[in-house]
């Protein structure tokens, strides 16, 4: 039984007469995060870590756990089902315990090389709903202003730390860095990537809004079509499924915005995407899963676009899927 601290548990009014084991679940970067088998359910305690387990020096207050939790509490006042239930919460611990949902999780997914672009689309249309619900809402804005933990979780480790190993594209990456808070249209999750995004029965479940924040909805989807766009590098027999789920993906969400001009949205999410791309490989958090040569290829490919100012997501998802091909 892996140990889980007793004041915790206090604090979250588990009873320790009720536990039947306990798991250290894997995969948490920032967060110590326990399944908890009780008698009666199962649960999931999550408790925020001030240093993230990563090989860089990443620290950031643990306190974001308010904001995981206020957006649970907002998405769930719409869309139910789109998120886990909150059983209990104590702030002076960082900490909250939630439900089980006991459903596939889609990065687990698309690495056995299961890609359904279908659900792509339904990934889109629920967070357009999200950042919908949240447009010119002075309340939500003031809810959600965490652009101190934002620019610590999200700004300096991928576009100020990347800028610093790109002296080349420096300025651009830092300005793009800086557009996301200076957006301020809509709700952000912060976070919207296949580890985070579970398969339920009725739809996508969202997990890990830790970086929860008021700024630019473009930031979310630009983050999701990233990790589709990397994954074809190390799923190649399956570059025409993740492409066109990228493509789907983009056009179901632009096709549910009505806050803003879509052209123009267009564009931010397609000048981020090179950026947040190259920050999976030159940032503070790389993904596990490309080797030196996956990121070379990612790296010169990004810089050339950024390079060249993109803005026309048809022509980099074309560029993108030709330079795989020669492979």
């Amino acid at each position: 039984m892996t140990k889980v601290p007793s004041d915790l548990l206090e604090a979250l009014a588990i009873d320790r007469s009720e536990i039947l084991r306990i798991d250290m679940l894997g995969g948490g970067v920032s967060a110590d995060i326990w399944r908890i088998d009780l008698s009666h359910k199962s649960i999931v305690v999550k408790q925020a870590r001030s240093s993230f387990k990563v090989e860089a020096d990443w620290q950031v207050s643990p306190r974001r756990i308010l904001s995981e939790i206020a957006w649970h509490n907002f998405v769930r006042s719409f869309l139910p089902g789109s998120v886990p239930g909150i059983i209990a919460v104590a702030p002076e611990y960082n900490a909250f315990s939630m439900d089980l949902l006991d459903y596939p999780l889609w990065k687990s997914e698309l690495l056995k090389g299961h890609v359904e672009p279908q659900f792509a689309e339904q990934v889109a249309q629920q967070l357009a709903t999200i950042h919908s619900m949240s447009i010119t809402r002075s309340e939500v804005q003031e809810q959600f202003a965490y652009d101190d933990l934002f620019v610590a979780q999200r700004v300096e480790p991928y576009f100020l730390s990347t800028a610093d190993k790109n002296v080349e594209i420096r300025d651009t990456l830092r300005e793009l860095g800086k557009s996301v808070l200076l957006t301020k249209r809509a709700l952000m999750h912060g976070d919207i990537s296949p580890k985070n995004i579970l398969l339920g029965r009725n739809g996508p479940v969202f997990l890990d809004a830790e970086t929860a924040c008021y700024g630019d909805p473009a930031f979310d989807m630009a983050f999701c079509l990233t990790h589709l766009m990397l994954k074809a590098l190390l799923k190649p027999d399956r570059l025409p499924l993740l492409m066109q789920s990228v493509r789907i993906m983009l056009a179901a969400y632009l096709s549910s915005v009505d806050w803003e001009g879509i052209d123009h949205l267009a564009e931010r999410i397609t000048r981020l995407l090179p950026a947040i791309m190259l920050a999976r490989v030159d940032g503070k958090s790389p993904v596990e899963y490309l080797d030196s040569k996956q990121q070379a290829l990612v790296r010169n490919y990004c810089v050339i676009s950024i390079k060249a100012g993109v803005t026309d997501m048809d022509r980099f998802v074309n560029n993108w899927t030709d330079e795989i091909l020669q492979i």
